[in-house]
């Protein structure tokens, strides 16, 4: 039962530091992918003009 508690434990640590890492990488996924789609926009309106 103590094993099972302090494995409880361990995946309740994982996930936690898991959710914060996701946090981050969405944040900067976002970030980049929005510079990523503003600059194909320009080179698309370039290519109109």
């Amino acid at each position: 039962m103590i094993k099972f508690c302090s494995l409880v434990r361990m995946i309740f640590r994982a996930l936690f530091a898991a959710n914060f890492f996701m946090k981050q990488f969405w944040s900067e996924f976002l970030f980049l992918s929005f510079i990523f789609i503003s600059c194909r926009t320009r080179a698309r309106s370039h290519q109109w003009n």
